[in-house]
């Protein structure tokens, strides 16, 4: 039975909002440099925003540097998630274009500090070998209880003790098939 780990909304994560932001921006920063809207500086509220009056001549280039600068943080943070489910002794990890068959015994650390998984938003794990999609993976875990359950099925692989509340909420719900 196929059980996915990854939230469902690593799909607008790693494609809509990217895409709306860029949007959003490129047409703003467009808008600038075509001389449609221009910026204006607002000493009271520390920032910038587009109206029609008292331009600001460096204001295209502060939106040009933003959408840069956010391009970059997005191809960084965004685009590299990854869907992630369980199907017996493998992880499935997909790119919604592509699906790949990872063995448990392949993933060697979990998290930026290896060994264990971390509780953080964006999970990490580092395989032995590379796959297709690189020697880790990046993904966003559906719950903490999706989270116990991978820890629970990566544990003797990763070589850390078996905590038997993770393993029992994992039992659980692998049991119950609501994960």
């Amino acid at each position: 039975m196929k059980i996915v780990v990854s939230s469902p909304w690593t799909f607008v994560f790693k494609w809509i909002v990217p895409a709306f932001w860029a949007g959003l921006w490129s047409y703003l920063t467009a808008s600038l440099f075509l001389g449609e809207a221009t910026a204006t500086f607002n000493v009271h509220l520390w920032s910038w925003y587009i109206v029609k009056d008292q331009p600001v001549s460096w204001g295209k280039w502060a939106a040009l540097g933003c959408l840069v600068a956010g391009g970059m943080l997005f191809g960084a943070v965004a685009v590299p998630l990854k869907r992630v489910a369980v199907e017996g002794d493998h992880l499935l990890v997909s790119n919604y274009r592509r699906e790949v068959s990872v063995p448990f015994s392949d993933v060697l650390a979990g998290g930026l500090t290896g060994g264990e998984i971390s509780d953080s938003p964006v999970v990490e794990l580092v395989f032995r070998s590379t796959t297709p999609f690189g020697k880790s993976i990046s993904f966003v875990p559906a719950s903490r209880e999706t989270l116990s359950l991978l820890r629970a099925r990566l544990r003797p692989e990763l070589g850390a003790e078996v905590d038997p509340e993770s393993e029992a909420i994992a039992a659980e719900l692998h049991g119950r098939g609501t994960v």
